[in-house]
């Protein structure tokens, strides 16, 4: 299926999508709110604006999209690979990107608040003004390399930083004091 196709599905009332390959492809601005997209390839696709709220994008290849501004808030995106994507202003409020790989992606004043990033790869990950406000980063991969001057993350010469390994002083929320102490994002 491709990009054509499944708008035409979309308009339809269809909201789920089996092997969709849209790599490479326009969506931008469009509104696929609620659907479900099995084995989905959008890598390289431009997505900005698009309105994806409470997808379903389990193992998405998302590697190098453009989705600036995106609407992703409680979208299911477990083990999608956003690697290289960029999610400049996009919003991801709720969203579940459980081992989600968001290496080397640009975040730069994306809204993770509420979003669960367990064991997500954000190594090297552009993380300038981003919102991580309650975000759970159990296991998370917070290497930073390339880290924007207003970020306030602490450089440690490639040394990475890992949530697991950090112990918060007793009767404090791990996340929030982990964000706070260690990637001074809020």
């Amino acid at each position: 299926m491709n990009a054509e196709t499944l708008l035409k599905q979309y308009a339809a009332g269809d909201r789920e999508f089996l092997e969709l390959n849209a790599a490479g492809q326009s969506l931008s601005g469009v509104t696929l709110s609620g659907s479900k997209f099995l084995r989905a390839n959008f890598s390289h696709a431009i997505l900005n604006g698009t309105g994806l709220q409470q997808s379903q994008l389990h193992g998405a290849r998302l590697e190098g999209a453009k989705l600036n501004k995106a609407q992703l808030q409680q979208a299911q995106l477990q083990q999608a690979n956003l690697s290289r994507a960029d999610l400049t202003f996009s919003n991801l409020v709720g969203a579940n990107l459980v081992g989600a790989n968001l290496s080397t992606a640009v975040l730069q004043r994306a809204d993770l608040s509420s979003a669960n990033l367990t064991r997500a790869n954000l190594a090297g990950a552009d993380l300038t003004e981003a919102k991580l406000v309650h975000c759970q980063l159990t296991r998370a991969n917070l290497s930073m390399r390339n880290c924007g001057d207003r970020s306030g993350l602490r450089r440690t010469a490639n040394r990475p930083i890992s949530i697991a390994a950090i112990s918060p002083p007793p009767n404090w929320w791990a996340p929030t004091w982990a964000v706070r102490n260690c990637a001074r994002l809020i």
